[in-house]
């Protein structure tokens, strides 16, 4: 018992024990490489939102706050205030005119990192969005227009409230083409600021923990026009749901692998402590104890495992690069710093190590404790036929039906593995398969679930009236729903019954505290019809709203609910002109500073198309590893029950079998085990799938259901059947090279 004749066990089966480590390094690589690039990111986040002094919240007023009002508000509410000067600048000399809004750098709050060259240092030098520049081909030292006034690109930077550059809070993605943010010095931005703004913004930092009181005396006292905290503000949170899916993810495949993998391992060392049975019974007979077998027989499952979880740990420092630079292509964080926390390592090595070995000791020494006699009779002197062979004998079918069933129910252990490993490998296979179908589909559909091209919302009730014979009125508020404890935002929306927008003609006959709900919302929050809901008042979370889902609108562009506007009036108490937005099927040639916001369906098109880029790239990933792990665990499972089987085999090739016979009797069979894998991964994948975008979309207006096309379908199986065909291709070597000899060693 040497570490030389460990080594020579490891030479003896090379592949099989080069597989073992390939596994190792591939589960302990994927949780390593996501979960380093994601805490890295998140710790990213929360340190330029501490150093830069990110805000609780922002609000909207009709007009701006005396000083006297400011201190009074600070003072009562215990907050801290700051006006923050911006405004939108379209780019009328580009294609597709895009928007740049411009901020002054006279701040406390939200203050801006630089990324790149200098902070301005007079009036004509500009501060850009790295992204937006990007995106526009603009450089540091680039002159750009605004408002007829040139300045000069002195570098690149962000402020904390737009780490996810969108220009609403309630838009779906963020268009670095179409939209981005500039930093202006305070005489710079006098340059171009707008003259009589409909409203104001104000930032606020609190130690209060709730700001309801304080929302509800803007709303008494001062006009507000909107109120959004930083845990409802999407242009902020988004990015730690982005950031942790994807970790959440790889950690329950890696660990479901790892698992698999020991149990795999535990198989080829039992196997191997059978066919060294003598051996064993000879050991135990000169005096050698259990626990010096089990030491021994666990050497080579620790060196296959260690060697597998470091160079896997240390591939995943690497591939946690280029993850991060993935992650960063949606988002502007400055100094993001690859950091490696010690529980990387916990569970980068010391899990994979400790979970394989513990399944492996289980059943390494529940195949030792035997006794030395019947060790040295020998493992083929001990085969005694099973309760469940004598149960099924098989008579009615042919002998190489039978010969193979019943070589599957002695080798129970192995095909349980196999079956395992493979529904795994189609399960990270479908689940690959299930985002960047939905995403596709999702994509492909929502042009038609859009039914207007713009839709405006207005400062001043009469520029909506002005404009309102350009489109067709509707009403939009704001209201929340209380699901598994959390409030989740909601926007009901009131639209004329004979609109000539919604093909909707259930809004005619809807009673009056009768709703329609989004496609969205149905399946986000699981909403059925015939519910009753009890809606928040955004404004004022005193006021409670009940409704009845009345049935599924064929419109999908957020969590909406729907009523004919004489419903929305009733449901909320309110006249009967309080329509507060338009819908448009032609752009609006309209003064910036009038319009609230501005909704482009194109635009919302769009962003999705980049969203479904990222997750391609993504699940390229999952369907590469997919793939390995199915190759290999088919392989190295046939390759060890062909290796069990060595004298069987012989035996039979002795008694006049055709190799096509052979192959046939020890290699067909178990694809039917491969089916059975797949059609359960399929129901799986969909529920970890919708995991997922359960944790991106947590804090978005949309959502995505998980769908799976037919190509899909037949993709994953004819990979797993080209899997299975190039394994057996390969095997039939392995049975070729049995010789007839075999059959003849270690008899009695």
């Amino acid at each position: 018992m040497n570490f030389k004749r460990m080594l020579r066990d490891f030479k003896a089966n090379k592949i099989k024990n080069l597989s073992f480590i390939l596994l190792i390094i591939l589960s302990s690589m994927v949780i390593i490489g996501f979960n380093r690039s994601s805490t890295s990111y998140i710790l990213a986040v929360d340190k330029f939102y501490m150093d830069y002094h990110a805000e609780d919240g922002e609000f909207t007023l009709e007009s701006p706050l005396s000083a006297k009002q400011i201190r009074t508000l600070e003072n009562r509410f215990q907050l801290t205030l700051e006006e923050v000067l911006l405004t939108d600048i379209k780019l009328k000399t580009l294609p597709n005119e895009p928007i740049l809004r411009v901020f002054s750098m006279d701040r406390s709050i939200n203050q801006v990192a630089l990324l790149d060259g200098i902070f301005p240092s007079s009036s004509e030098e500009i501060l850009l969005d790295s992204k937006f520049a990007e995106a526009l081909g603009y450089q540091i030292g680039d002159s750009i227009t605004l408002s007829g006034a040139s300045f000069r690109i002195s570098g690149y930077g962000i402020s904390p409230d737009y780490v996810y550059t969108l220009k609403n809070p309630g838009d779906f993605m963020g268009m670095a083409n179409s939209f981005g943010i500039a930093y202006l010095a305070p005489d710079g931005y006098e340059r171009v600021k707008q003259k009589n703004a409909e409203a104001t913004l104000y930032s606020y930092q609190t130690t209060a923990k709730d700001t309801t009181s304080f929302k509800i005396y803007l709303q008494k006292n001062l006009s507000l026009v909107s109120f959004l905290e930083r845990k409802d503000n999407s242009r902020m949170t988004t990015v730690y749901n982005d950031a942790s899916a994807p970790s959440l993810i790889s950690l329950i495949m890696g660990v479901l692998l790892l698992c698999i993998i020991g149990f795999i391992i535990s198989i080829s060392i039992r196997n191997t402590i059978q066919s060294e049975s003598q051996i064993i019974g000879i050991l135990y007979a000169q005096g050698i104890n259990a626990r010096e077998l089990l030491s021994y027989y666990l050497m080579l499952p620790t060196l296959l495992v260690v060697i597998g979880a470091v160079i896997g740990y240390l591939l995943g420092l690497v591939i946690s690069g280029p993850l991060l630079i993935l992650q960063s292509s949606q988002y502007t964080v400055p100094h993001v710093i690859l950091v490696t926390p010690w529980y990387l390592v916990v569970i980068g090595i010391i899990v994979p190590i400790t979970l394989t070995l513990d399944i492996t000791f289980i059943y390494v020494r529940k195949a030792l404790q035997q006794t030395p006699l019947s060790l040295l009779r020998g493992s083929h002197s001990n085969m005694k036929v099973s309760r469940v062979e004598m149960l099924f004998s098989f008579g009615n079918f042919s002998f190489f039906k039978r010969f193979r069933l019943k070589a599957m129910m002695r080798e129970f252990g192995s095909i349980l593995a196999l079956f395992l490993g493979a529904t795994l490998s189609m399960f990270i296979l479908f689940t690959g398969l299930y985002m960047k179908d939905s995403c596709v589909d999702y994509m492909n559909e929502l042009p038609n679930s859009i039914p207007y091209d713009n839709l405006y919302t207005f400062y001043s009730p009469k520029d909506l009236h002005k404009y309102s014979q350009q489109g067709e009125l509707t009403a939009l508020y704001n209201v929340k729903f209380n699901y598994k404890g959390v409030n989740k935002n909601l926007t009901l929306q009131g639209i004329n019954p004979q609109s000539a927008f919604f093909n909707m003609p259930e809004l005619q006959t809807l009673g009056q505290h009768e709703i329609l709900i989004s496609p969205s919302v149905y399946y986000k929050f699981g909403i059925q019809v015939g519910d009753t809901l009890t809606l928040y008042d955004d404004q004022d979370s005193d006021k409670t709203y009940q409704v009845c889902v009345k049935g599924l609108a064929p419109y999908d562009y957020g969590l909406y609910l729907y009523t004919s506007l004489p419903n929305y009036h009733h449901i909320l108490d309110l006249h009967q002109n309080s329509s507060n937005a338009l819908m448009t099927y032609s752009p609006l040639h309209i003064k910036d500073t009038k319009v609230l916001s501005e909704t482009n369906k194109q635009k919302i098109v769009d962003g999705m198309k980049n969203f479904t880029m990222l997750i391609t790239a993504f699940t390229s990933i999952i369907i590469v590893v997919a793939s390995i792990i199915l190759i290999v665990v088919i392989y190295m499972l046939m390759k060890m029950m062909i290796d069990k089987g060595k004298v069987n085999i012989s035996m039979v090739k002795i008694f006049g079998y055709h190799p096509k016979e052979v192959s046939a009797l020890y290699l067909r069979g178990n694809y039917f085990f491969l089916l059975i894998g797949y059609l359960l991964a399929i129901p799986a994948s969909y529920n970890l799938t919708k995991l997922f975008f359960d944790s991106i979309f947590e804090s978005m207006d949309q959502y995505i259901l998980p769908s799976l096309n037919p190509f899909s379908y037949v993709l994953g199986f004819v990979m797993m059947t080209l899997s299975y065909a190039f394994t057996t291709l390969l095997l039939k070597n392995n049975l070729n090279q049995i010789s007839l000899t075999e059959a003849l060693k270690n008899r009695e």
